[in-house]
């Protein structure tokens, strides 16, 4: 696989039908620096049919900071990965507080995935997703990650451009308002491997480094 390019559908992530057929993808967890971001969105797993029921769905509901417009990595361990995302109003304007306090040092920890529909057997299947993740020295710490999570966090560093936040709203849904949010997590050297899945097509599941070996990393 040369790179991972997609376009993920917003609209079908705030509001899943399962008959939509369309890419989604969430951003479960981000920190900048520390800072938590809350993860106000429920949002559905639709790869998992059996736990919390989901309305007129049956499908177990997940927390998410945001969902994903799309997701760009050329998927070689040192490039970074551009995300773009809608963030509810109220997140929206706790990313715009760390923007003002952000610096390109700063380290990030984001859990990211995208599920996309087999239309041979009109099933999803997680596509790509953060899979493990190694806290730099010196990272200051965070609530403890859900298990149960669909994806676990990577740490990276906070892109030269920052935290872009849209200051103008979006009405993608009725019930949700929202504002766009772009920003780049860039590779850091880690004590131990980072891990990225990507599946391309069911079943065919490839596991790929993100990050750089650190100097006392064997």
């Amino acid at each position: 696989m040369s790179e991972f390019r997609k376009d993920c559908d917003p609209v079908d992530a705030l509001d899943f039908r399962p008959d939509e057929s369309q890419p989604i993808g969430y951003l479960l967890d981000l920190s900048v620096a520390g800072a938590a971001v809350p993860p106000e969105l429920k949002v559905a797993v639709p790869t998992d049919v059996t736990a919390q029921q989901s309305p007129g769905a049956g499908i177990r509901l997940t927390p998410a900071v945001a969902v994903l417009g799309s997701v760009y990595w050329s998927t070689r361990p040192g490039d970074p990965i551009r995300l773009f995302a809608y963030a509810e109003a109220g997140v929206a304007r706790r990313l715009a507080a760390l923007r003002d306090q952000a610096t390109q040092d700063q380290i990030i920890r984001v859990a990211l995935v995208v599920y996309d529909c087999d239309h041979r057997s009109g099933t999803y299947f997680t596509e790509f997703q953060t899979l493990t993740g190694s806290a730099p020295a010196g990272t200051p710490p965070g609530p403890e990650t859900d298990p149960a999570a669909p994806a676990a966090p990577v740490f990276g560093r906070l892109g030269r451009d920052g935290l872009l936040v849209a200051e103008d709203h979006e009405d993608l849904t009725p019930d949700v308002r929202v504002h766009a949010v772009q920003f780049e997590l860039v590779p850091m050297p880690a004590p131990r491997a980072q891990q990225i899945m990507l599946q391309p097509q069911p079943g065919a599941k490839v596991v790929k480094e993100f990050g750089l070996p650190s100097r006392s990393r064997p």
